[in-house]
């Protein structure tokens, strides 16, 4: 499945952001903004998983490739290409 970046900015800040406070999650970002599909996407990250605690409702969820990918999909940072 292919995409496009639709907010370069956004993405680089992310990125930036979680590098400098140390959080593994800034290579989602990174993998995102050298990638073109998803299939690349998800081989460049391969088995990230990190475990997070809601700061809404205190329980426990896990950042994956898959839903950091869907996530920025929803918010219209990346488009899918036909």
């Amino acid at each position: 499945m292919k995409y496009q970046i639709m907010k370069d900015a956004s993405l680089r800040e992310s990125m930036r952001k979680y590098k400098d406070k140390g959080d593994q999650r800034w290579m989602l970002f990174d993998a995102l903004l050298r990638s073109s599909t998803n299939e690349e996407y998800l081989a460049k990250v391969g088995g990230f998983e990190q475990e997070m605690t809601s700061r809404k409702t205190g329980n426990p969820w896990k950042v994956t490739p898959e839903n950091c990918f869907q996530y920025v999909l929803k918010n219209g940072r990346i488009g899918l290409i036909a």
